[in-house]
């Protein structure tokens, strides 16, 4: 008997009686997965991450025309999380370009994106860019519209340029630090 009563209860068994009906339909129900995303195919063929996957390949690979020109199909397709992170591309690769201008646009364009985590590493990235092509005199113009801290900013501006060499650019980004903040 006891072995009988030890195979019921490995087999979810019980001696006492099942369950009433209230007590099943009291479970919490779970809700249904929510539906698939489909992602939209372009004149091409292609999905924006399709598009990302051949610009990171040819980034790898430093191919940077063809890496830009892939890139920027993925801009093509609206996704918003992509679009942060084909800018965020964009900017190195502008960057490696030595076109500062479009460097710092394309890394404040992901800065700005909806893809949170891009966001904020473009947010540390755009620094040593804007330290090699921005004017240190409008730093915290340029920061005070990208960042809710821009003295923070500022504060890696000044090191950038010090760690640089670059005692002048370091002092004017020092006086705007002590302007913003007496």
């Amino acid at each position: 008997m006891r072995a009988v009563l030890f195979a019921m209860l490995l087999v979810g068994c019980s001696v006492h009686a099942p369950p009433r009906a209230e007590t099943a339909s009291a479970l919490p129900s779970h809700p249904a997965p929510p539906p698939a995303v489909l992602e939209v195919r372009d004149d091409k063929g292609h999905t924006a991450s399709e598009w990302i996957a051949l610009g990171d390949e040819a980034f790898a690979q430093t191919n940077l025309v063809d890496a830009e020109r892939f890139y920027r199909e993925a801009l093509r397709a609206g996704d918003s999380e992509l679009s942060g992170y084909a800018y965020y591309k964009l900017g190195f690769i502008r960057w490696n370009q030595n076109d500062g201008q479009a460097a710092l646009d394309a890394f404040m364009r992901a800065i700005r994106s909806s893809n949170a985590k891009i966001a904020t590493q473009a947010t540390k990235d755009i620094v040593p860019v804007y330290a090699q092509y921005g004017r240190p005199e409008v730093a915290y113009d340029f920061f005070r519209r990208l960042s809710s801290d821009p003295l923070a900013m500022l504060a890696r501006l000044q090191r950038q340029y010090e760690d640089e060499g670059n005692a002048a650019a370091a002092r004017k980004v020092h006086v705007q630090i002590a302007a913003a903040h007496p």
